[in-house]
């Protein structure tokens, strides 16, 4: 990304903003309900697994087999549409491969996406020429922001049923025992009154087995 063609009033978020918890519940309540975000647009996130999109997989290749928020399939796309939903903040475009695009629209009906690439048979991969795409993704993103007042936050329904599976049944030793999961054979299950709550718990747990096995 080329930081001085962005207009004047879009922000950059930090690195892993949308997807992180690192330092906590508090960085997002400082962030996104602290920072008068009117909408996000995401740019080359993958489409989830299973999606035949240009390396598609659910948050990590490595761990999630699939990953479920009340009974729908989700990867980062719609968790983080999730997360901003929580802070009333409508996510108002996508812009990556075709499968992201579809996935997108999906979850939001209105939102605007760009496709910018897409796989073909083969898995051969078209990609739009930089000459093209980039006053693509200007005007759409432009038309993104016309719909800012007519694009709602995306929210999950509360009570919230999460669900994760992984790829590896030993990978799940590292969270075994941790307070608020319910562990089956290969399958993780949180069940929270909020969205934020059971978002929080699902990257603790990713969190204990990323540093532990890698």
């Amino acid at each position: 990304m080329v930081l001085e063609y962005l207009l004047p009033f879009i922000k950059v978020l930090p690195p892993h903003s949308a997807q992180t918890n690192i330092y906590g519940i508090s960085f997002w309540e400082e962030f996104y309900g602290g920072e008068k975000i009117l909408g996000a647009i995401i740019i080359v996130f993958p489409a989830r697994e299973g999606s035949g999109g240009f390396l598609s997989h659910s948050w990590d290749k490595k761990f999630f087999e699939y990953i479920k928020v009340n009974g729908r399939e989700c990867g980062a796309i719609g968790l983080t549409a999730g997360l901003l939903g929580h802070y009333k903040i409508p996510l108002i475009a996508v812009i990556g491969d075709e499968a992201a695009a579809r996935e997108a629209e999906e979850l939001i009906p209105e939102i605007i996406t760009v496709t910018v690439k897409r796989v073909e048979r083969d898995n051969w991969i078209s990609v739009l020429p930089l000459n093209i795409a980039r006053p693509l993704i200007f005007k759409k993103t432009l038309e993104a922001l016309d719909k800012l007042q007519s694009i709602k936050p995306f929210q999950f329904k509360e009570p919230v049923d999460f669900i994760f599976a992984v790829k590896r049944k030993d990978y799940l030793h590292a969270i075994n025992g941790m307070e608020g999961i319910l562990v089956e054979d290969r399958t993780v299950r949180i069940k929270t009154a909020s969205y934020i709550d059971a978002y929080d718990l699902f990257w603790k747990c990713y969190m204990k087995m990323l540093f532990r096995l890698h």
